[in-house]
């Protein structure tokens, strides 16, 4: 019963998120015919298991590595979710997941992103620079 409540609230989520974005312009007039742009093909590039290291630093404490692993899947040609895992970050394993996309009406990169280590989730945006790089 849970669980069938729990994809209710899910269904009129994803229900109520897409008719904000009709009432706001940004649907413009189906999904079928549209296709994904040259800053959607940058997200194919991140598909894949990549090796990741860390380099941080805690004020008053020494720098630290961290080594760990990012898993990119895409979702349909416009998004890419992301997930990673680190053994062991400040003594303790850390899993972080998020998503990210390319929005044509802020032409800019979306994404979401949340973490073990803290009870909130972070949104941002960003463009793409020479190098795969972000700002």
């Amino acid at each position: 019963m849970k669980r069938n409540l729990m994809g209710l609230v899910a269904l009129v989520a994803v229900g109520g998120l897409v008719w904000a974005a009709q009432e706001k312009g940004q649907d413009k007039g189906g999904h079928q015919g549209v296709e994904p742009s040259p800053e959607h093909a940058f997200l194919k590039e991140m598909e894949g298991t990549w090796d990741v290291e860390m380099t941080f630093q805690i004020p008053g404490a020494a720098q630290q590595k961290s080594k760990g692993v990012e898993t990119v899947s895409l979702v349909g040609k416009f998004w890419a979710v992301f997930d990673i895992k680190f053994a062991a970050m400040m003594g303790m394993p850390w899993h972080g997941h998020g998503t990210i996309g390319y929005d044509p009406v802020k032409k800019k990169y979306v994404g979401s992103f949340v973490h073990s280590a803290a009870p909130f989730m972070s949104i941002g945006d960003g463009s793409a620079v020479a190098g795969g790089k972000s700002d």
